[in-house]
């Protein structure tokens, strides 16, 4: 069970997200230990990549379109599907896709007349596995509840 080599010192990791055979605790290990001591890592995996694993840093990244950009494409590896509004787009086109889909969609108004649909679609996520009493909260609930709710 070997998730890669990591090397926070010189950057260098062969990390793999897409290795569904890692433990999730040995997952959180990894990202914590990116996160301390190589915040920026890079990986040859899938043609090569940086993972970015600071909030602060992400979030300066996603304010600075002049230097980084979503319109190569955001996923890892590469699905080959038509790239997604607004995500996979930078500006012009962004702020345009945004403006039409979004700006009237996703206002905090709108969203709280969604908010009794929003809450019955997390009870329901949550009752599927609240009697095990236990539960891998990322594929089970982080990353539908999102969906359900966009979609």
């Amino acid at each position: 069970m070997n998730a890669g080599r990591t090397n926070i010192g010189d950057r260098s990791t062969n990390f793999d997200h897409m290795n569904s055979t890692v433990p999730a605790s040995q997952l959180r290990q990894m990202y914590a230990s990116m996160r301390e001591g190589c915040p920026v890592a890079h990986s040859d995996r899938y043609g090569g990549y940086e993972y970015v694993s600071r909030y602060a840093d992400v979030k300066a990244i996603m304010a600075d379109p002049a230097t980084y950009t979503s319109g190569e494409g955001v996923f890892i590896p590469d699905t080959g599907l038509p790239r997604l509004p607004a995500l996979e787009f930078d500006a012009p086109e962004h702020t345009t896709i945004r403006a039409i889909m979004y700006n009237r969609l996703l206002t905090p108004r709108a969203v709280r007349a969604f908010e009794p649909t929003i809450s019955e679609s997390a009870n329901r996520l949550i009752d599927s596995f609240a009697d095990r009493g236990t539960a891998d909260l990322a594929p089970e609930f982080a990353e539908q509840l999102p969906a359900i709710v966009v979609g």
